[in-house]
């Protein structure tokens, strides 16, 4: 009866003490993303895709909810993706135009990600402090800024968050019994079909499971439900896959793509998350020769010692964010070639699953020179502690600054954008529907990655907010767009972004005289074209778009 007393009291007083610990972690990451993101909540605003799925939910009709995602699902982006378009009307219903509030459900949804990928990792039997210090370095990860920076992106974190819990739920069912197994299995595959559904990152995961199980369950057990996830997966897969922007790229597009993407790695780890850009190569001997140090010294010891067992842990700590960083990127090797570890700007998504590999693989790189350097000191185990509290804390407070260009970057454009479209609507104050309003000489970007106006939609969107009118239609005069002025109307060519339409039709991007407008957003300038006199007058008058603002 005192054994079971006892044995109570230590189950209790652990969960305590966990919660005590998780409270506490959830308080430094949400101190944390406040003061690294914070002024970004208050001052950011629509930028890139941000316009059109604002503009999809609040300039067409909807009789309900539901009717608006299948609306929503109309979007080739969203086609695929059901859960986001349940989310994004979600959160459009919630939080409407108040940019603030979104960025502040984007702060909250990224902590409480980093939350799920601690427990996942204690689950997994990481040491809480280790667990701890690798997810609050993952809030100022500089490479995937756009994760907290860029609002059409703010399923990710849920997504990737999703993942998370079902595994951890996978890994408690295999310790279950009975129902309670049953339903813990269930959960989990429900969880990672959701995840899917809402945005296909974390597939090559879930497609491996069985080196997530196998880590705590008998290979037997681990092969039965990792069957099952491929056969309740595979088939989501599949329709995502052939929904894919690039499902026309082949084997030998994949290929080339892989091998640019590698070709990055290097100056993405010694130059991006280590200041070491300048001397790569003495950088990469350096790391190699301490994971030779670590290596020979866990040979050297035998295995009751707690140094083997600690430099131990953290080589599977480094190993595993290899293999993470790896299979995060797996998804975008069949991708379009926009997409490597050294995009800029909202393109830096493409690192937001590897994010949580390279600081594992970071962390244990700092943890493991910290407790060989300090190995043959009194009380090694603490100055270890320490000196990896210190190096960690280095590195974080190292990627800030990056990550405040990028705010103030994202701010700019969002200013630029909003500055363009009071400009379009004082030199057109009501236009008819049907109009077409062509804007030239502001920059597309404000800094790589970061769009103002990039693409068609995205301009048409913002105009049409502007007017409340989807029937308001804004383009870019974008470097080498030409203008054929036709017996009925204007047509753009000479640019990929304006496709040409069938001859002796006006098409998706042409407009009809009397309903175009060309508008100079920097001088001030605009004029409509109400005729083809007036058309072949105008249409090299107006200088082009810049790719960024003077002087950038």
């Amino acid at each position: 009866m005192f054994r079971e007393s006892t044995s109570l009291e230590n189950r209790l007083g652990g969960r305590r003490r966990a919660l005590v610990q998780v409270l506490g972690l959830a308080a430094l990451l949400v101190f944390v993303a406040v003061l690294v993101y914070g002024d970004h909540a208050r001052n950011g605003g629509w930028v890139g895709d941000a316009w059109v799925t604002r503009a999809w939910y609040a300039l067409y009709p909807h009789d309900n909810f539901f009717s608006a995602v299948g609306h929503f699902l109309d979007l080739e982006s969203m086609a695929s993706r059901p859960a986001n378009a349940v989310y994004r009307v979600a959160l459009n219903e919630w939080f409407g135009a108040d940019t603030g509030a979104w960025y502040a459900w984007q702060i909250a949804s990224g902590v409480g990600m980093c939350l799920a990928l601690y427990a996942l990792m204690r689950e997994l039997g990481v040491r809480y402090l280790d667990a701890a210090a690798v997810v609050t370095l993952l809030v100022v990860f500089p490479a995937a800024s756009s994760l907290w920076l860029w609002s059409p992106i703010v399923h990710a974190s849920l997504s990737i968050a999703l993942g998370a819990i079902g595994f951890l739920l996978a890994l408690r069912a295999f310790r279950a019994e009975g129902r309670r197994r049953l339903a813990l299995h269930a959960a989990s595959l429900l969880l990672f079909a959701l995840s899917l559904l809402l945005y296909e990152v974390c597939l090559p995961f879930f497609l491996t499971s069985f080196l997530v199980y196998a880590l705590r369950s008998p290979r037997r057990q681990a092969a039965a439900r990792w069957l099952a996830d491929c056969v309740v997966l595979l088939p989501l897969a599949l329709t995502v896959s052939g929904a894919s922007e690039a499902r026309g790229e082949g084997v030998g597009g994949a290929i080339d793509h892989a091998w640019a993407m590698a070709s990055e790695l290097p100056e993405l780890v010694f130059g991006t998350l280590l200041p070491f850009g300048g001397a790569r190569v003495l950088a990469f001997v350096a790391l190699v020769a301490l994971y030779a140090w670590a290596l020979l010294t866990v040979r050297r010891r035998a295995r009751p010692d707690p140094l083997r067992g600690r430099v131990e842990a953290l080589l599977g700590i480094a190993a595993a964010g290899l293999l993470v960083a790896l299979l995060g990127y797996l998804i975008y090797v069949p991708g379009l070639d926009y997409y490597r570890p050294l995009a800029a700007g909202i393109a830096d998504r493409v690192n937001a699953v590897p994010a949580l590999g390279w600081t594992l693989f970071l962390y244990a790189t700092l943890a493991i020179f910290a407790t060989l350097a300090t190995q043959k000191l009194r009380r090694a185990a603490l100055l270890a502690a320490l000196g990896t509290g210190a190096l960690a804390v280095a590195l974080g407070l190292s990627w800030v600054s990056p990550i405040e260009d990028e705010s103030r970057a994202f701010v700019a454009a969002y200013e630029e954008g909003q500055r363009m479209v009071d400009l379009v609507e004082r030199a057109v104050p009501d236009p008819p529907p049907g109009t077409a309003i062509w804007t030239f000489a502001q920059p597309v970007e404000i800094s790589p990655g970061v769009p103002v106006f990039a693409n068609s939609w995205n301009m048409s969107a913002a105009v049409a907010l502007r007017y409340h009118r989807h029937t308001v239609r804004s383009f870019v005069g974008l470097l080498g767009t030409r203008f054929q002025c036709t017996a009925e109307g204007v047509v753009p060519a000479g640019q990929p972004e304006y496709p040409p339409p069938p001859p002796g039709q006006l098409g998706r991007f042409g407009s009809r005289y009397g309903r175009t407008y060309f508008v100079d957003t920097v001088n001030g300038q605009f004029a409509p074209v109400d005729s083809r006199a007036r058309c072949l007058e105008l249409r090299e008058a107006f200088p082009r778009a810049t790719e960024f603002p003077p002087g950038a």
